[in-house]
């Protein structure tokens, strides 16, 4: 008898229970340190709201550079050309670590991926500042009397760059302040890129399936629609940024006598790029703190259990979805279009309505920012609402594009006339310029700066004093120009710095009309997010959003930045040259920036528009796109083994913890 009572004590009579996750996996904490009052915040909600703030910093740092990435041309003298090896530094290495990442991200825990990409994010962004702290600010671009100073050894002269020197003076290539390509600062800019697409990868290709497992289907569109909302207030906070750090002389201590919109004016570049990544690395720490799940379910379990083998299974299922396929291809070319257009805007503006790059950024950021906000929340609460079939979904989406595209085409006919400008010819042939004529050829000018003059009439406009043929300065504290103008009339022969004035009313317009652009074409983002998550099986899907990447990389990241910068320099008519280097453009043919530019975006994106309609013919292969019980079926789960926001019996959780507190090996009694 006492056998018996031994054996049924030491028996466990309880009945079977479904298997859950250890304490580890579903509470928040640091390693061993998980606190009772830490598992509350286990929940989607605030792992979005991390996402979320991690996710606006990111856009930050990305759009932050596009904004400053023509005053970073002017201060170390390169074109748009290799200003595109700098923006598809980051998508090389997020083409060659994508897929790596993603199936990474189905066997370790997902947010510490997260959390480590965000670091390298942080300090990408940090190296990508120091070229300010190694090189110092430019002080080529500008003469003494222009930085306030009367007499300085060490700064170029008024006479060496501005003025006709008819003593035929060639131009000394050994000076040290000679405005020429710096090297070791673009390889930093490069190398920083390069850094953001490796944390950038594993940000997204974890983090989206991450956030897609741990909801309801049907609550999917709110909370993507909710993350690329406050997602895109980082854009707005990348151009608001760079527009103030651009308003600030590079050098914020010194006082320069020139106008903002001056072609001569470098801003502040570097403060943003400090800012933006201490900033990144703080958003990083609660993301380690999440747990690699905050649902107790089979499918979890199944992504853990996936193999080298089980990757070529998946790989060989998604290149042969035609749905996943035809999504990809349409979104990568609708990527080149636009993500080519948003990175030319800035500049296109500062050239076609004669805005400064501070002006242009906060124009940029203030109009396509704030309406995609409210065109991405609008358009995920209506699928939320209405939850339209496939078909419709796809149709809409297709109907938006097209509807866009209109917009962008109209942008060709909106413009301010071309400034005249005195002594240009261009070669038919070559589309290349000559500003030497016969007044100002034999006054040794360069191109190496760029200061327009306004001639005696009002309305011809000159590259520089220089090419006026200018020999004497009037500039003081009250007065800027030239006179003894070989290039002016007989009657007046001087010349008032700056620009012509001339009339355009046309920028609101433009901006107004992109913007309805932006603010429609963002209502489809929530549809083509959710057509991609649900395309796949659930357990591809985390392989999936790697091979994505990667084919984004190779198809949109990678081409866009090189055809827009291709398109942008096409339409250059000077550039800036020094001791038989080139650098980057001072003036462009307006006309022809306005074309390529709305011409070239136009194509692309009606091009991936005619791939939409490939996934709406086979709209039909989508079943299931705001429901969890098929996955559930899937998985061998019942709807009773689902309990609270977190998917784990309270009990369970109570038991799992109390257990950790006692067995954990932090524990050292």
């Amino acid at each position: 008898m006492a056998d018996l009572i031994t054996h049924l004590s030491t028996t466990d009579l309880s009945v079977p229970r479904p298997s859950v996750a250890s304490v580890s996996e579903v509470t928040c904490g640091f390693t061993c340190w998980r606190p009772r009052f830490l598992r509350r915040y286990a929940n989607p909600k605030i792992f979005v709201a991390i996402f979320s703030l991690i996710a606006t910093m990111r856009s930050a740092y990305f759009v932050y550079m596009i904004g400053v990435m023509s005053t970073l041309e002017k201060r170390y003298a390169f074109p748009s050309k290799l200003s595109a090896l700098i923006l598809i530094a980051d998508n090389i290495s997020g083409m060659v670590m994508s897929p790596v990442i993603g199936y990474l991200g189905t066997k370790f825990h997902g947010p510490k991926i997260i959390g480590w990409g965000t670091v390298l994010v942080g300090l990408s962004s940090i190296v990508s500042g120091l070229p300010y702290l190694i090189y110092g600010p430019a002080t080529h671009l500008l003469s003494a009397e222009t930085l306030g100073i009367k007499s300085s050894s060490s700064l170029n002269s008024t006479t060496k760059y501005d003025l006709c020197s008819l003593s035929g003076k060639p131009e000394t290539c050994q000076d040290a302040d000679r405005h020429t390509f710096v090297v070791g600062a673009y390889a930093l800019l490069w190398a920083g890129s390069f850094v953001n697409g490796l944390g950038n990868t594993a940000f997204w290709v974890v983090g989206v399936p991450y956030l897609d497992d741990n909801v309801e289907k049907k609550n999917s569109p709110v909370y993507f629609s909710t993350t690329m909302v406050i997602r895109y207030s980082g854009v707005a906070l990348g151009f608001l940024l760079s527009s103030f750090s651009l308003s600030l002389y590079e050098n914020p201590t010194i006082t320069v006598n020139i106008p903002r919109n001056d072609p001569r004016w470098v801003g502040a570049w570097w403060i943003g790029f400090f800012i933006i990544g201490f900033g990144i690395l703080l958003s990083a720490i609660p993301m380690f703190m999440f747990p690699v799940t905050m649902k107790s379910n089979k499918k979890q379990e199944a992504k853990k259990k996936m193999s080298f083998t089980d990757a070529l299974a998946t790989f060989k299922r998604i290149i042969t979805n035609p749905v996943l396929v035809f999504d990809t291809l349409g979104g990568a070319m609708r990527v080149i279009g636009w993500a080519g257009y948003y990175i030319t805007k800035t500049r296109y503006i500062e050239a076609q309505f004669r805005q400064s790059a501070a002006a242009s950024s906060f124009l940029t950021g203030s109009t396509s920012s704030v309406l995609k906000v409210i065109g991405i929340f609008a358009g995920g609460l209506a699928i939320s609402k209405f939850r339209p079939r496939p078909k419709v979904l796809i149709a809409y989406v297709v109907f938006i594009e097209m509807v866009c595209n209109v917009f962008i085409l109209a942008g060709i006919f909106i413009g301010c006339p071309a400034p005249k400008f005195g002594n240009i010819i261009v070669d038919q042939n070559t589309a290349k310029a000559s500003l030497l004529n016969g007044c100002n050829r034999d006054c040794s000018c360069t191109t190496s700066v760029f200061q327009p003059v306004c001639g005696s009439d009002g309305k011809t406009n000159y590259f520089s004093p220089c090419y006026a043929g200018c020999q004497v300065s009037l500039t003081n504290e009250s007065y800027s120009g030239f006179s003894q103008c070989l290039c002016q009339s007989e009657m007046d022969h001087s010349v008032t710095s700056g620009y012509c004035d001339q009339e355009c009313n046309t920028l609101p317009l433009y901006l107004t009309i992109i913007g309805l652009a932006g603010i429609i074409s963002s209502t489809a983002w929530a549809g083509n997010f959710i057509i991609a998550l649900r395309a796949v099986d659930p357990k591809d899907k985390a392989f999936a959003m790697g091979l994505i990447g990667s084919c984004m990389a190779i198809f949109a990241y990678i081409p866009y930045p090189i055809i827009f910068g291709f398109v942008t320099d096409a339409a250059c008519l000077v550039w800036e040259e020094s001791c038989g280097e080139t650098g980057n453009c001072w003036l462009y043919d307006i006309d022809k920036f306005r074309v390529y530019l709305h011409g070239t975006a136009f194509t692309l994106v009606m091009i991936g528009s005619c791939f939409d309609i490939g996934v709406l013919v086979y709209a039909n292969r989508l079943k299931n796109l705001y429901d969890d019980e098929d996955d559930d079926v899937q998985t061998g789960k019942g709807n009773h083994e689902m309990s609270g926001a977190n998917g784990i019996k309270a009990e369970e959780e109570e038991a799992l913890f109390d257990a950790s507190q006692t067995k954990s090996n932090c524990n050292h009694n």
